[in-house]
């Protein structure tokens, strides 16, 4: 009765060769008191060969399949006979582009072409690296399944991937186990990677979709929004795994008038919007450096090949958010980035950049409390008038995600 985890697995969950990762938190040992835990790993696109060694030596190293627990690496299947297949899988899809191309071209909707919407999309599903890649990664996963158990049940973090749609797909076809569909992030009212049309969840479909058995929600939020598309009977409850541990550890000395802040700025991956964040807090220090000093931690998935604001510090992106973050007395944030949560639930004040021209689409949205600005001005009226002193956590925001030490939610699941 394995459970498998699928991971985007990084060499920064590895520290003295023991494994962990922040999204699925305490759940692999709850697991092993009565089950085996099979990691299911897609290791990051970042990796250089320079970490291939690491990699190597972790999973050599003795503890690598001790206590219960096993890492499969979907990579280590790659073979010339599946690069021989993916690369004939894709001349196919080479082939549908162009019987198809002319047709999606003249599709209107309340006379208006999609064409010019879906141009850019519909080339990179078909003809770009993004669609080898796809392929490749499909005849992985439909690989690497023959090495697990049928019996064993799937569960995949719900980030609204397209490769959760072929990991699915595959195991489908090859076990009638159970597949769950894991919140772990902010599920955000705008985000339409985790919208689905509801009729794709009924038996007469004449074009069936690959879908998880179950959903989990980790909040009344997530609930509120995931019940509009999803049906009831395949939504079930857990506990917000990454932010079950989260505490508020700010200490009052922190707030003394004398001290110099620490502020901590954290985005999205979108360069824009970091270099928006990092010329507003340059030119803030440019007029406030005594009293004040910045820090950026960029997105994980963030690449920094120029850094210029040499008055601000720069983090490494892989650096453990939970372990900076209750070094800052602040938090500017980016609106997209669910780390305002991370900030918000450990009791700090968080600031958060808006775009004028666009919806708040921050998972702060009508929390009280909060704090938001448009440009360096509304900024720095915001920073000067902070009462440090205010701690923001109220008790209502933990509604926000369902937290149990004991996981007990978590504990019925995996016995479901």
């Amino acid at each position: 009765n394995s459970k498998i985890l699928f991971n985007h697995f990084s060499i920064y969950q590895i520290k003295k060769n023991k494994f962990y990762s922040k999204y699925w938190g305490d759940l692999p040992n709850l697991i092993k008191e009565k089950n085996n835990v099979v990691w299911l790993n897609m290791t990051h696109s970042d990796f250089r060969n320079n970490k291939i060694k690491m990699i190597n030596k972790f999973i050599d190293h003795d503890k690598y399949s001790s206590n219960n627990q096993i890492h499969l690496f979907l990579e280590s299947k790659i073979n010339l006979k599946l690069i021989v297949k993916s690369f004939i899988d894709w001349l196919f899809l080479v082939f549908q582009y162009l019987r198809v191309h002319k047709y999606v071209t003249k599709i209107k909707f309340c006379n208006f072409y999609i064409w010019d919407i879906v141009e850019k999309d519909f080339f990179r599903s078909f003809l770009s690296s993004k669609a080898i890649f796809n392929v490749i990664y499909a005849n992985l996963f439909e690989e690497a399944i023959k090495y697990i158990p049928a019996s064993c049940e799937l569960f995949i973090l719900y980030e609204g991937q397209g490769w959760e749609t072929i990991l699915i797909s595959n195991w489908k076809k090859r076990s009638r186990s159970k597949v769950f569909l894991v919140s772990h992030d902010a599920k955000r009212y705008w985000d339409m990677r985790y919208q689905y049309s509801n009729k794709i969840f009924y038996a007469n479909n004449h074009c069936p979709f690959p879908l998880a058995d179950f959903y989990l929600y980790h909040g009344d939020y997530a609930y509120d929004n995931m019940a509009t598309f999803i049906p009831k009977d395949k939504l079930l409850r857990s506990e917000a795994l990454r932010f079950n541990n989260i505490k508020s550890n700010k200490k009052n000395n922190l707030y003394k008038s004398n001290k110099r802040y620490k502020i901590l700025i954290l985005s999205s991956a979108n360069i824009s919007l970091n270099n928006d964040l990092l010329e507003i807090s340059s030119n803030f220090l440019k007029k406030y450096s005594k009293n004040y000093s910045f820090l950026f931690k960029a997105h994980p998935d963030t690449i920094i090949r120029n850094f210029n604001y040499s008055n601000i510090t720069l983090l490494n992106p892989r650096d453990d958010l939970s372990l900076i973050i209750n070094h800052a007395d602040i938090v500017f944030t980016s609106a997209s980035t669910s780390a305002a949560l991370d900030a918000y639930l450990s009791g700090i004040n968080v600031i958060t950049l808006l775009d004028k021209s666009l919806p708040n689409i921050s998972p702060l949205y009508n929390f009280s409390n909060f704090k938001f600005c448009y440009d360096f001005k509304t900024f720095e009226e915001i920073l000067l008038n902070l009462n440090q002193k205010n701690n923001n956590i109220n008790n209502n925001t933990y509604s926000y995600f369902y937290t149990s030490k004991k996981l007990l939610l978590w504990k019925k699941l995996i016995n479901y």
